[in-house]
């Protein structure tokens, strides 16, 4: 790489922009935007009925009001709050969501997610060198009442809990894997894979960072000129890319499925560049 060029600059698709002599900026822009103040983009209703609503929402917007939430999904979609994420769903984290509107809804998908009927699939980037192709999770989890308390492992206390991973692709100490919770506990993802030891790549309640940065896996990593680096991915490192289920009233299967925003295939193409240990897809 030239002295011309920045270990921090890279496009949409986490490719390294290369900066010749004339497009070089002389300057940055005015307040420039960082990768963790993303644009906010609104959340988008893939399918809505009396039943069900299945969305595609932004890392940023929390599902459920709260005292400190300025918006809400629930909000932006007009629900009520009696409406409840089925599943996986986490704040943080980008993709799909899966709403019951009433509690005759809820009770169905919940009882689909157990006998396998309904599967939530979720990419994460973490932080291990996995020594298998998959593996499943079973850990009973207690879930306090206080959604700010955090989840843990607790076999006499907590309720059966299952989380099924395969190897999507290895890189040097940080792998994606597909992750499909087999029940439905609030943060079951990544509690579990706290507790197995390959916590995810961003999340610093459950034992991952508070960002993932390029110069943390990328050998002679050096600063960059126009200002400090910024983050690939600064919000937690997993996205709900796919969701199947039969609807709760007539038993038709449905399925949908969104591919991972651009924080999430930046972090992914520059590991890929600089940490891949095998071939893989993603």
């Amino acid at each position: 790489m030239s002295e011309k060029q920045s270990d921090d600059d890279w496009d949409d698709e986490g490719e390294e922009i290369e900066w010749g002599e004339s497009a070089k900026p002389t300057a940055p822009p005015a307040e420039p935007r960082r990768r963790d103040q993303p644009k906010r983009i609104e959340p988008t209703v893939l399918f809505s009925d009396e039943e069900i609503a299945i969305v595609d929402k932004p890392s940023w917007l929390p599902i459920r009001p709260g005292p400190e939430i300025e918006v809400s999904l629930l909000d932006k979609l007009d629900l009520p709050e009696e409406a409840v994420a089925i599943g996986a769903a986490e704040d943080e984290a980008s993709g799909l969501v899966a709403l019951a509107r009433n509690e005759r809804s809820r009770a169905n998908l919940s009882e689909q997610i157990a006998d396998g009927r309904m599967t939530m699939a979720c990419l994460a980037i973490v932080r291990a060198t996995l020594p298998e192709p998959s593996g499943t999770i079973d850990a009973p989890l207690y879930v306090p009442r206080q959604p700010w308390t955090k989840v843990r492992i607790d076999p006499e206390r907590g309720i059966a809990a299952r989380t099924e991973w395969r190897l999507v692709e290895a890189f040097a100490g940080t792998a994606i894997i597909e992750c499909v919770p087999r029940s439905a506990c609030r943060h079951q993802i990544r509690v579990h894979l706290m507790t197995v030891g390959m916590p995810l790549a961003v999340d610093p309640t459950y034992g991952g960072a508070q960002e993932l940065m390029l110069s943390s896996f990328k050998p002679g990593y050096r600063e960059s000129r126009r200002g400090p680096e910024r983050p690939l991915i600064a919000r937690l490192s997993l996205h709900s890319a796919r969701i199947s289920l039969r609807h709760p009233l007539n038993g038709d299967p449905m399925e949908w499925s969104i591919a991972p925003p651009r924080d999430f295939r930046a972090a992914a193409n520059q590991l890929a560049k600089y940490g891949r240990l095998s071939p893989g897809r993603f």
